[in-house]
């Protein structure tokens, strides 16, 4: 094997710091965006918010944000809505919260969520319990999971607790207390709490089921089924099931029913709340949908004219002026692409602002980036994570883009985009007989008369995508 040198030519594009922090920005999500600058604004004494109010109590102001709006290409008409009332946060009006006071913010009263484990201890509070059997029983409750199972071995917890219990003065605690106090856990609601997994909460939840509200044959073959033939119930697998009824179809019916109402899982896991704040308001007037900026994603900053940084070094006040206007810069920036890309989207999708996603238009990314002048990549990073509150609620702006079209039988007809393909799908099994449901390849033969040229797998992905089960997992008796 022989070595050899060779020399190639090659052109590479590499961006800029400035291009980088600038596309950064750019794909920032809202929540993300607005962290950013409360950093910014702490870090740097030059920077401070630009208020609505404040920029519309100025003349000066408010013509310099008219100019500033007719840069950005915001498409003003002669309708009546106003470049500032736009920029109006949507959260203004709870600025002045009666029956606070002026000094206290208005939502400082609302108290924090208790969590399953607090509500627990306070109804611990009300067993007659002695002071060891609830401390045994409060024992248990913190190693509770998520889901409200316990799966701790007893050997590893008498183990853990023994300090922690003598210094509370319980000692020699024995498995078998430990057991009595799972026990009185378990007798506590929910039901099903202090568990080991899913099937033994539906037991216990069905041990708590009066006799007077189900039949005594239908809670025998409830047992079983929960027991040991919750697969057979996951397959569908009536005729399975009705063996286990004895052939009583009744029978099975009530058990079925039943089943549906319990919680496999004791504690729905707990997760904070995370709202959106959309980036676009679409408002449609006289049959025309405008997109305008929500002012409290969009903050505008200027520079403070007296600041605290007046007296510092100059070459410190250089750089920290510099770092101010690059970021203003990069704001607005952002804040204008946004705009136009607002308007070029809302003009090719009037039709589904005013009817729904079934008027969904093919749109792809490549057709916007060259209407608008702009890279590929750039449109995508300004779609990513940004959301639009229309008639059809708050919707991803990446949702209204599509990369397939189809025309109807090449005659030159209005493209249909995935989005109304999938409405056209869900639309026919929502018709079909519930007996004898629709196949992918019979919604795809029904598709293709209607004049698109669609594959089986196509319609498979789109009826996943939807969250509708396969035709079998659909059939019903």
């Amino acid at each position: 094997m022989e070595n050899h040198l060779l020399a190639t030519l090659s052109q590479q594009q590499v961006l800029s710091q400035e291009q980088q922090q600038s596309l950064r920005i750019l794909q920032m999500p809202t929540q993300e965006l607005l962290g950013e600058i409360e950093l910014m604004l702490e870090s740097n004494p030059l920077l401070e918010v630009e208020e609505p109010a404040q920029a519309s109590d100025d003349p000066q102001a408010r013509a310099q944000e008219h100019d500033d709006d007719r840069r950005d290409d915001r498409g003003e008409d002669d309708s009546e809505f106003d470049a500032a009332q736009a920029e109006t946060p949507v959260d203004q009006p709870y600025e002045a919260w009666q029956g606070a006071s002026s000094d206290e913010a208005p939502f400082e009263r609302i108290p924090a969520p208790e969590s399953f484990r607090d509500e627990l201890l306070a109804d611990l509070g009300c067993l007659p319990l002695t002071p060891r059997q609830h401390l045994l029983v409060a024992c248990l409750v913190e190693e509770l999971d998520d889901r409200g199972f316990f799966t701790s071995p007893f050997e590893t917890l008498m183990r853990y607790y023994a300090r922690i219990l003598k210094e509370e003065g319980v000692e020699n605690v024995t498995a078998a207390e430990w057991r009595e106090a799972l026990a009185t856990l378990q007798s506590m609601d929910p039901p099903g709490i202090g568990t080991a997994g899913p099937v033994e909460a539906l037991m216990k939840q069905i041990e708590r089921i009066e006799p007077s509200i189900m039949h005594a044959a239908a809670l025998e073959t409830l047992k079983r089924i929960v027991s040991k033939h919750l697969d057979k119930v996951a397959a569908d697998n009536r005729p399975a099931l009705l063996k286990l009824a004895n052939g009583k179809s009744s029978i099975l019916d009530e058990a079925l029913r039943v089943l549906k109402t319990l919680s496999p899982y004791p504690i729905a896991r707990e997760s904070s709340t995370l709202y959106i704040v959309p980036d676009v308001i679409v408002r449609t007037q006289n049959g025309v949908s405008t997109a305008h900026l929500n002012g409290s994603s969009q903050l505008r900053l200027r520079l403070r004219i007296n600041d605290a940084s007046s007296e510092a070094d100059p070459s410190t006040r250089r750089v920290l002026l510099g770092e101010a206007k690059t970021f203003i810069q990069r704001i607005e920036a952002r804040r204008a692409t946004l705009q136009r890309l607002a308007d070029a989207i809302v003009t090719r999708q009037q039709a589904y602002f005013e009817h729904g996603p079934a008027a969904l238009r093919p749109m792809t990314l490549s057709q916007i980036a060259e209407e608008l002048g702009l890279s590929v990549s750039t449109v995508s990073r300004a779609v990513s994570g940004k959301f639009i509150a229309c008639s059809q609620g708050t919707v991803e702006m990446r949702s209204l883009f599509s990369a397939v079209s189809f025309s109807n039988q090449g005659s030159g007809a209005e493209e249909q985009g995935a989005s109304e393909i999938q409405a056209m799908i869900c639309k026919l099994i929502e018709t079909e007989d519930p007996r004898a449901p629709l196949s992918d390849e019979m919604l795809c033969e029904m598709l293709q008369k209607q004049g698109v040229p669609i594959a089986r797998r196509t319609v498979a992905k789109y009826r996943t995508c939807a969250g509708i089960p396969s035709a079998r997992s659909r059939r019903r008796l």
